[in-house]
């Protein structure tokens, strides 16, 4: 279990930097330190800022699932059922 449950594509906050970002990785140690890797969101000369590496416990999140984490889009709104999706018949080739 993770502190606050942070997950990937959250969007947290360094308490001491002020660095915000998204969550991208979460690795635990063996001595029991855990880290978020975290993705900034911001550019510098048009590229964006390299990754760092956070204590778990330093971090606030602002914001849940801000990305969806497999397709890294954002997050869709759960609003209803699942269509039902069904597969199409199979074309025979001659």
């Amino acid at each position: 279990m993770t502190p606050q449950n942070i997950e990937l594509g959250d969007r947290v906050q360094d308490r001491i930097t002020g660095v915000k970002g998204i969550v991208i990785g979460y690795t635990y140690w063996l001595y029991g330190c855990e880290r978020v890797i975290l993705q900034p969101e911001t550019l510098h000369d048009g590229r964006p800022v390299d990754t760092v590496q956070i204590d778990a416990d330093q971090v606030t999140i602002v914001k849940k699932g801000a990305v969806h984490p497999v397709s890294g889009l954002p997050s869709p709104r759960r609003a209803g059922s699942r269509p039902n999706v069904q597969r199409s018949p199979e074309v025979r080739r001659r």
